[in-house]
């Protein structure tokens, strides 16, 4: 007799879409002090403006076009100072310029600053990460890349959306739990919208 597991198996997406509102939580682990740091989109392309909040502080940091377009600067958290709107034209951070992206896909490497130092990407295969996309449990398709830092990192696979769903170093995780696209999202500081810049 055939007995079928009644627990769902992930859905496998090929993508997912990140319009206004949407929510990004991710975890992030340092030794052992774990907390969730939240994202809430204002605008998704063509730049990116967004607001932040971690269990302790809060932040706006909008993401110029040309950064979203072709800077080979990218940050792990220095652009998220507390309590201050963060503008930038030249970094981008927790999705790589469509310029590297390119360069990964194309070449298999490329050279940027990673927080100012200068860093080696390579890309080391393509795999999936297991993530909620709106309270659904989704398998989403990454590039795996590695650094000559001894960091370990996944980005979804898309030149639309290559968005960090994870970052490994010996001393340091974070990864993308959960991602909401509901449109009844609402922003919590943001009252009016920069120009594009």
């Amino acid at each position: 007799m055939l007995i079928l597991s009644t627990r769902m198996l992930p859905v496998i997406a090929e993508n997912f879409e990140i319009g206004t509102n949407t929510i990004l939580v991710y975890q992030t682990k340092a030794g052992e002090q774990q907390q969730q740091f939240v994202l809430r989109i204002a605008r998704f392309k063509p730049d990116i403006v967004l607001e932040w909040e971690s269990y302790s502080h809060q932040g706006t940091i909008h993401l110029f076009k040309s950064a979203v377009e072709n800077s080979s600067q990218y940050s792990v958290n220095e652009l998220f100072d507390v309590g201050v709107d963060t503008e930038t034209g030249k970094v981008t951070t927790k999705w790589l310029s469509k310029k590297m992206y390119e360069n990964l896909i194309t070449e298999g490497k490329a050279k940027i600053k990673l927080n100012r130092i200068t860093a080696d990407f390579q890309l080391k295969e393509e795999s999936t990460r297991q993530l909620l996309v709106n309270k659904v449990e989704t398998n989403v398709p990454v590039i795996v890349l590695t650094d000559n830092r001894n960091g370990l990192w996944a980005f979804l696979k898309s030149s639309e959306n290559p968005i960090l769903i994870e970052y490994e170093t010996p001393y340091y995780h974070e990864n993308l739990a959960r991602v909401s696209t509901d449109e009844s999202n609402q922003l919590r500081w943001i009252k009016k919208l920069p120009p594009v810049q």
